[in-house]
C-alpha cells in the first residue's frame, strides 16, 4: 500500500506536468477531466512525462535523436 507522502508526491507531479503541458499547448487535452471527456480515460503519469519530453525543444542541444 502506498504511503500518504507517495500519493501526495504523485499528485503534485501530475499537477505540475499537466500545468506545463497546458501552458505549452493550450489546445491539448491534458487534465483528467479533459482527457476523460475526449478519450474516455486519464493519461498516466508516465504518459504525461513522455508528452513533456516530446514537446521540449531539443533542436540545438544534440539530445534529441530522430
Amino acid at each position: 500500500m502506498a504511503k500518504q507522502s507517495d500519493y501526495d508526491a504523485e499528485t503534485a507531479l501530475r499537477a505540475g506536468l499537466v500545468a506545463w503541458l497546458e501552458w505549452n499547448d493550450s489546445n491539448g487535452c491534458y487534465s483528467d477531466s479533459d482527457s476523460i471527456a475526449e478519450f474516455g480515460g486519464v493519461i498516466t503519469t508516465v504518459g504525461l512525462v513522455v508528452m513533456v519530453h516530446e514537446q521540449l525543444p531539443y533542436e540545438n542541444t544534440g539530445l534529441h535523436s530522430e
